[in-house]
């Protein structure tokens, strides 16, 4: 208990220290643009095996769930229009292209801002190659979340099943083994993907036990804040104060509000490393970046 005190206190300065509140409007911003085309994309993915359809409605549900239903329809007119354009090969190959560099923005974005939090900058001799480096890396998270809401639609559809067998033999029972399960099942896989951006993101080498207090962390906070963050944007009412730009500004809001779940459990696995003693270590390519203010004496020149 003498440590949680310090271990919290030490959290939160990082958090402002490290200016997350800008770090999350650079990375809404990012969001705009790449969120859409990160859809296709993850869609395209899933669709080859379970089929479009299957795939768009359970996506378009959760959509509204998580942006309400005038953000989710217009997400999903545009995921539509992606499969239904009819344009020839070079054009096609050309919005390929497009979508696969706009989807990768906001990994490209996240990146820099854990760099920050784990003071790590890349060598500038490897800028260039840093660069494309990290949009092969980006892309690769992208596919990565395609196949992993394919084995969410799937195990779901299993635990649907399950429930019904259970709802037809406990009347009572069902609907409240059904939500824990679900809430469980939510936790682990949003785990997985803070894991994922934690370990492989940021260039430095984090031990897996960092990266798992941080990812449990966030997937907790993330779950306990999607009601939160749900209820504030459903009682909002954009659409009627922004008109058109109200599925935007709900996107903006709802990106805005979930980076700040994002970068303070990214700030509690730094902080969980440091009071166990393990110091980051940067990857070949980048270095440790050590921040100090001079004061400068009365009178002196610099």
């Amino acid at each position: 208990m003498r440590k949680v005190i310090p271990f919290f206190r030490r959290l939160f300065d990082n958090y402002l220290k490290d200016d997350a509140f800008n770090l999350g409007a650079a990375l809404a911003y990012y969001t705009t643009f790449s969120f859409a085309p990160m859809l296709v994309i993850v869609v395209a993915i899933a669709s080859t095996f379970l089929g479009e359809e299957a795939v768009s409605g359970s996506l378009s549900r959760q959509l509204a769930e998580l942006l309400g239903q005038d953000a989710a329809e217009s997400l999903t007119v545009i995921i539509k229009n992606a499969y239904s354009s009819g344009e020839t090969f070079w054009a096609t190959a050309l919005s390929t292209a497009t979508l696969i560099f706009a989807s990768t923005g906001v990994f490209s974005n996240l990146k820099i801002s854990l760099n920050r939090i784990w003071n790590i900058e890349t060598r500038p001799s490897n800028g260039i190659l840093a660069f494309f480096f990290t949009r092969v890396l980006s892309l690769s998270f992208v596919i990565g979340l395609g196949f992993l809401l394919m084995v969410t639609l799937v195990i779901s559809a299993l635990i649907i099943g399950f429930m019904d067998q259970i709802a037809a033999q406990l009347p009572g029972l069902g609907p409240v083994v059904l939500g824990i399960t679900s809430w469980v099942l939510a936790t682990l896989f949003t785990s997985i993907i803070f894991a994922m951006l934690f370990r492989f993101l940021p260039d430095a080498v984090i031990d897996w036990r960092d990266v798992w207090a941080g990812a449990i962390f966030t997937a907790i906070l993330f779950g306990l804040g999607r009601w939160l963050i749900g209820f504030y944007i459903g009682n909002s009412n954009f659409s009627s104060t922004y008109g058109a730009a109200g599925a935007l500004v709900t996107l903006l809001v709802w990106t805005y509000y979930n980076s700040q779940i994002l970068f303070l459990g990214a700030e509690f696995s730094y902080v969980w490393a440091e009071f166990h003693d393990r110091p980051v270590v940067p990857k070949p390519h980048a270095v440790v970046v050590e921040k100090k203010v001079i004061v400068q004496s009365e009178g002196s020149e610099v």
